[in-house]
């Protein structure tokens, strides 16, 4: 199996590829990035360095068992759920809560879908936003941030950054 190193180190060159959009760097870290083997990770369903679920392997069209193909299928299925979405948020949000969940959840609040997420939902979206590598880590987030995650967060980046424990740190 390989290392969490070796993992990582994949990871950065799928993403130096440019294939992928900033937006979703964070989804890697935020799904196993305080697992001691990224590699064997497991939840339920769910395995390897994307969490990827055991009963869709089809829909990845990769061998989540196998922690290469399972980052680059969870990658992939990213960039499938933004086609499906037209939005990065969206897509986020479905690939932690589901596309079903989260279409039907559109449809009941229309523009007003992130706002009436679950709170769990729109903190995912948020803990993967502040690992996007164009994110300003030191400097106050702008006005359109603060309104979008509201009470989710501190005033800057830089506060939410030392209020993570470090078994939520990449």
């Amino acid at each position: 199996m390989p290392t969490n190193e070796q993992l990582d180190s994949y990871f950065e060159k799928l993403f130096e590829s440019g294939k992928y959009s900033p937006a979703f760097y964070g989804v890697y870290f935020k799904e196993t990035g305080n697992e001691k083997d990224k590699a064997g990770a497991r939840r339920g369903h769910n395995v390897g360095p994307m969490q990827l679920d055991l009963r869709y392997p089809k829909a990845f069209g990769v061998d989540p068992l196998d922690p290469y193909q399972n980052i680059k299928g969870g990658l992939d299925y990213l960039v499938k759920l933004y086609d499906k979405f037209g939005d990065e948020k969206k897509a986020i949000a479905a690939y932690n809560w589901g596309e079903t969940n989260l279409r039907s959840h559109i449809r009941k609040y229309g523009d007003d879908w992130e706002s009436k997420l679950p709170k769990s939902v729109q903190r995912y979206i948020f803990d993967v936003h502040v690992r996007n590598p164009e994110f300003d880590k030191a400097g106050l987030l702008g006005q359109q941030e603060m309104e979008t995650w509201g009470d989710l967060m501190p005033r800057s980046a830089d506060q939410y950054i030392k209020s993570l424990s470090t078994q939520d740190l990449p």
